[in-house]
């Protein structure tokens, strides 16, 4: 890949789950990179696709729509951090953590509902039944324009983690009336003004390699009760110990006034984590943007 401008991302075609995705800033990066992924044999029907690099910022849109009323629903929005650690000049990975939240201007806001107006109307126009949220992944510039990376039919479990703790509105109803194609009857989806903080605490080496198979999990009990834990690849013993069984192994989630609030809340308890005598892995600027930006936020 001599001829091409750097940086590009090469991708694994398909859903890469944040595996075999690297930020490439020279050939000599590509090459290294393809050659490891052409020669893992566990990877079958290999396809290596070259995507531009954006240096914007990540918003998750979310949306309940429904073809039969024609109507849709604006949920609220997160932003994911896939980068291993801190920044996002590291190997990408499935997701270390969110914040909602997203920074979100009116302006951003509005197209944002009009993109996923355009996606009804298309549904309807392809004549497809439709009755789920939707999901669209968004790269965000300094302008507030934004790329559409991706859509998906379903909840995203990271970020999900940090917007349901603001949810108001009841979930369950909000669903069922989705499926049954009556969401022209549901109200405002209501959101609380706070703010949560969502962390990852993977395996020491993720995404490498995996080494705490096993590893009993301390100090759980001692966590605050306003901090929510998430398991992801834990497993119970008999005795009712906790065991790390996957690389990304819990997610904590706080909730508070304010995104600095809710940070400190959620980093001060994942101290006292410990798999077995290691610490796990995290990020630690999971808030960060959200913090030095929180004024321009409108609540959604």
């Amino acid at each position: 890949l001599p001829t091409i401008k750097y940086p590009k991302v090469l991708k694994q075609s398909g859903l890469a789950s944040g595996k075999w995705v690297k930020i490439c800033y020279n050939s000599e990066e590509a090459s290294l990179f393809s050659s490891a992924y052409f020669s893992d044999v566990w990877i079958p029907h290999k396809k290596l696709i070259v995507e531009d690099f954006l240096v914007w910022r990540e918003v998750s849109a979310f949306a309940f729509i429904d073809t039969i009323s024609e109507t849709f629903k604006i949920f609220t929005t997160a932003t994911d951090h896939k980068a291993e650690s801190d920044g996002w000049q590291w190997d990408m990975t499935w997701w270390m953590g969110t914040f909602s939240p997203a920074i979100v201007s009116e302006k951003l806001q509005k197209n944002i509902e009009m993109m996923f107006q355009n996606v009804l109307h298309w549904l309807k126009d392809s004549w497809l039944h439709y009755t789920w949220p939707l999901f669209a992944g968004l790269m965000v510039d300094e302008n507030d324009a934004f790329n559409i990376l991706e859509f998906n039919a379903r909840f995203w479990d990271p970020e999900t983690q940090s917007m349901l703790p603001r949810m108001q509105t009841s979930l369950y109803d909000l669903m069922l009336k989705n499926a049954e194609g009556n969401l022209h009857r549901v109200d405002e989806i209501r959101f609380s003004s706070q703010k949560a903080v969502t962390v990852v605490l993977a395996d020491p080496w993720y995404p490498r390699i995996w080494t705490h198979t096993g590893s009993i999990i301390t100090w759980l009990h001692e966590l605050p009760q306003d901090v929510k834990v998430f398991h992801m690849g834990t497993k119970k013993w008999e005795d009712g110990s906790i065991l790390v069984n996957g690389w990304r192994v819990l997610a904590l989630t706080s909730v508070a006034e304010t995104y600095k609030e809710a940070q400190k809340k959620v980093y001060s308890a994942l101290q006292i984590i410990r798999f077995w005598d290691d610490i796990p892995k995290y990020r630690t600027d999971i808030w960060s943007f959200a913090v030095e930006n929180e004024k321009a936020l409108i609540i959604n």
